[in-house]
């Protein structure tokens, strides 16, 4: 840009955000529960369970789904 030249400021748009709707206590759980879910021998043995869980297979994790959240809390 020359020095004679007037700059034009714009706003630039950005993607719409989609925030969760769950608190610090519901990620904590859905994080601990995906945790059991991907070694769930693993969670067993490091939470102590006196229960074998070794004919449990993994399974993939679970995802947040907000309006089936906001549905119970409104229920």
């Amino acid at each position: 840009m020359h020095s004679n030249e007037k700059s034009i400021l714009q706003l630039e748009s950005l993607e719409p955000r989609v925030l969760l709707s769950i608190g610090a206590e519901e990620q904590l759980f859905i994080y601990l529960l995906n945790y059991a879910r991907s070694d769930p021998e693993g969670y067993a043995t490091e939470e102590g369970f006196s229960v074998s869980f070794a004919g449990i297979s993994p399974q993939p994790p679970l995802a947040v789904n907000d309006f089936l959240f906001d549905s119970a809390g409104f229920h």
